[in-house]
């Protein structure tokens, strides 16, 4: 798997691509990714990188300058340039620099994708040459192995295949053929800091033990994908057999492993130079784990599940939940969520599934701000540890962690709404609110209360898990961010709202609790 760095001193941009792109499908790991250029140079000096992805214009060094900073330390990196200005001098000092890419901004994701794909292709190219250079025959079978993959992708010319398959002694029946891709099932998610070393073990023991399986059946032709999956081409004889036989696969490996595997089937060709269709077919039933689970075939004849036709409105849905996790009605929480999910699984493509979970899970933080809490302040969560939804490889592993968080969340909200200080405290945090334009002390809530300021203090961080002025920083933070959305209001407005006597204060917190500054988060809106 090849190495990349994506460098973007725009957050919003860098977040796309690292998120939009399908990067273990393009057999490439992005190992660094920063907004700033000097933490980018630093990698590279330090750590081996095949290509480097860059906007061109940012401080302190632009693209082009660290481009060629960076080729000096590693002259065979593969460098593209992504410019949001139609600047012809860019693109000539990237054209004199040998880039692979110059990409013009807003990002195109099947122009960058078609580029990666083209990179990625002259890297192999890059290594085959290396490696016949250094040892041809010890690099026979990795070479053979990424034969397969291109033959599987259909990267090589018709009238080349014949000689290349001699060349690697490679010898089709007379049959027709099935690609099939297969997938290690919740590496993602078992992949966790203190088992990393013994996972990463058990993957390989996995890709072996089918490697040998392919063998021993005599199945077909065997290639690795990536770190989890595992590519074949199966000589199809007989379709129930073939059936038979990687059913027994998927036994094979379960039994003798920790993990599972799914296999995504696709349609019979009858030539070489038309595996790249069935090739594309079986990552199409591939993408049908989400609706269908996981360690298991699926072929074109798995009835995929329908969306029911009189499934209720969704924000009907959401307001019937919120009502239950206010009263901690476990069961009627769960009744919704089924129902949630029922419309989810008409949804046609998995991104879909993920973006609609976190539509809801966005609709919860609403909920959750209007009563003054926040997944940080009942679980102790911030915003990253709900990008574990990514990692999820079904909607049934979506749906119970879902459930699973709304039942922890409904039990905090419901024994703080019934604590002794319930009340207190949301008097506490309305005289704040109503407060905003002054500077609110704990001393003045304290004294409007009947509390000395150290007790009303401790009771208020035992309560919140935050201190007084934290709260009021993040509630002024909050409403800060409610109120950019009005392009009619001034940003120096909006200070002077919230009791900020200085812009340039207002400004300096607001980026430090959302790390951008007030305009930038206006455009992003």
């Amino acid at each position: 798997m090849y190495k990349a760095i994506l460098v973007d001193d725009e957050n919003y941009d860098l977040e796309g691509l690292n998120k939009l792109i399908p990067w273990m499908e393009l057999n490439i790991e992005v190992v660094c990714s920063a907004n700033k250029p000097t933490i980018v140079l630093d990698y590279i000096q330090h750590n081996p990188v095949d290509l480097l992805i860059t906007d061109i214009k940012m401080p302190v060094y632009s693209g082009i300058e660290l481009a060629k900073l960076a080729l000096e330390h590693n002259p065979q990196l593969s460098i593209i340039f992504i410019s949001g200005y139609e600047d012809f001098q860019y693109a000539r000092e990237a054209l004199q620099l040998k880039a692979s890419g110059y990409i013009l901004k807003p990002v195109d994701d099947d122009e960058i994708i078609g580029v990666l794909k083209a990179t990625v292709a002259h890297l192999d190219s890059q290594k085959l040459r290396q490696r016949a250079e250094i040892n041809l025959k010890q690099s026979f079978h990795y070479v053979k192995g990424n034969f397969v993959i291109h033959l599987l992708e259909g990267t090589y010319e018709e009238d080349k295949l014949e000689a290349l398959m001699q060349e690697y002694d490679i010898d089709l029946p007379k049959c027709s053929m099935t690609a099939v891709i297969a997938e290690i099932d919740d590496v993602t998610l078992k992949l966790n800091p203190s088992t990393v070393e013994l996972q990463r073990l058990e993957v390989q023991k996995v890709l072996h033990c089918a490697s040998e399986y392919v063998k021993q059946h005599a199945l077909g032709l065997y290639c690795n994908l990536s770190h989890f999956q595992f590519g074949l081409i199966i000589y199809t004889t007989n379709y129930e057999t073939m059936v038979v036989d990687l059913n027994g696969l998927v036994r094979h490996i379960k039994e003798n492993s920790t993990l599972s595997i799914t296999l995504g089937i696709g349609f019979d060709v009858i030539k070489a130079e038309q595996l790249w269709k069935s090739f594309h077919h079986a990552k199409e039933m591939l993408n049908l784990k989400m609706f269908l689970g996981k360690n298991r075939l699926i072929t074109s004849q798995t009835t995929k599940i329908n969306m029911v036709p009189d499934a209720k409105n969704f924000n009907e849905i959401l307001e019937t939940m919120f009502l239950a996790i206010e009263n901690y009605g476990l069961v009627k929480i769960d009744d919704c969520i089924e129902e949630l999910f029922i419309l989810a699984k008409g949804f046609e493509h998995r991104v879909t599934v993920y973006n609609f979970a976190i539509h809801i899970i966005s609709k919860i933080d609403t909920f959750l701000n209007k009563r003054n809490e926040t997944f940080q302040s009942l679980l102790g969560w911030d915003m990253d540890h709900l990008n574990l939804i990514y990692k999820f490889e079904t909607i049934d592993d979506i749906q119970s962690w879902l459930r699973r968080t709304m039942f922890s969340i409904s039990e905090m909200v419901y024994f703080r709404r019934y604590s002794k200080n319930s009340k207190l405290f949301e008097d506490v945090l309305n005289y704040v609110q109503s407060r905003f334009s002054n500077d609110v002390t704990l001393r003045d809530v304290a004294n409007y209360f009947s509390y000395s300021p150290n007790h009303l203090g401790f009771l208020f961080k035992e309560y919140f898990k935050e201190s007084f002025s934290d709260c009021v920083i993040r509630m002024r933070m909050e409403k800060a961010a409610q109120l950019l959305l009005n392009p009619r209001l001034k940003i120096y407005e909006i200070a002077d709202q919230l009791g900020y006597k200085s812009l340039t204060y207002f400004s300096r917190q607001f980026r430090e609790f959302y790390g951008t500054s007030p305009g930038d988060y206006r455009k992003q809106g």
